[in-house]
């Protein structure tokens, strides 16, 4: 089925009650919260990174809670927030991502499931490195995480040389969600973005075929434009550039919406709820293809 349709209330750790500051992730094999505690270690702190407390007596992780959970868990029970807003988790999660990198860690598992919400709503923070690779060797990026459509392609990374393309694909995906509201591939606006898994399943060959989508300029600008196109493409050297490029775009966005050349694009989404039935029926008539840069 494709992924984010009819989906429950999604928190990736499980409040401890004794420490009500404290989240602990689901008791896994030692060694899984290990590694995990291992990358932690490898990365350091980062206001980007959810803090890593350690691991407790029942050897599973222990790290702060953020009471909003995750992005996905916020926007099924939470209004929308604004466009920049959501820009901004953009470039939280990319600069977290390129500290990952700049520590020589592919994170492996981007998705608005592994980035969780800041308490007051303005941040975001990325978590969840079960996955994730130490120094990835620059011939053989892994790829077998991130699901369809945010997996990078295999002859798509293989071409690149890039050793972060499975990242840097996940990212650009994640990121034009946050700002278009739609989901890599997707028919419709929203979270639940397929009518059905044939068209999921046909839509997502198009990234095999390498055509991704894209922002519209008009409604976004150039250079967040630039951002998602480049990211798709594998074209920047890590996320630390990435972040740069995003923080870059945000700032020309606002300057360019505050001048009145650039309208909200929150103003051209059909504001109909993405995790009831009725949607995607109600906005199927806003399908557009995907189309290569």
């Amino acid at each position: 089925m494709p992924p984010f349709s009819k989906i429950p209330r999604l928190s990736p750790w499980t409040e401890d009650e004794d420490h009500p500051t404290q989240w602990t992730k689901d008791l896994r094999p030692f060694a899984y919260a290990f590694l995990e505690y291992r990358i932690y270690q490898q990365v350091g702190p980062h206001p980007c990174l959810v803090e890593c407390l350690g691991i407790n007596e029942e050897n599973a992780l222990v790290l702060r809670r953020m009471r909003n959970g995750s992005i996905q868990t916020y926007l099924l029970e939470n209004p929308r927030p604004d466009f920049a807003t959501r820009a901004q988790w953009v470039v939280d999660i990319a600069h977290g991502m390129g500290h990952l990198h700049a520590s020589g860690v592919l994170w492996n598992d981007c998705s608005i499931f592994n980035a969780l919400v800041s308490d007051d709503g303005a941040h975001a923070l990325i978590c969840d490195f079960g996955s994730a690779i130490i120094w990835p060797p620059v011939a053989c990026p892994r790829i077998d995480v991130a699901l369809p459509p945010y997996a990078v392609p295999l002859s798509h990374a293989f071409a690149s040389g890039n050793p972060w393309a499975p990242d840097l694909f996940s990212l650009a995906g994640v990121a034009l969600f946050l700002l278009s509201w739609q989901h890599p591939c997707a028919a419709v606006p929203g979270l639940n973005g397929w009518p059905n898994e044939e068209e999921y399943l046909e839509r997502i060959k198009a990234h095999e075929r390498g055509e991704f989508d894209q922002l519209d300029p008009t409604r976004f600008g150039e250079h967040f434009v630039r951002v998602v196109e480049r990211g798709f493409r594998l074209k920047y050297t890590d996320a630390q550039e990435f972040a740069r490029e995003c923080e870059d775009a945000l700032k020309h966005w606002k300057d360019a919406f505050s001048r009145g050349e650039l309208p909200d694009p929150d103003t051209m989404i059909p504001d109909i709820p993405a995790d009831t039935p009725a949607a995607t029926a109600a906005i199927a008539d806003v399908v557009t293809d995907p189309q290569p840069f």
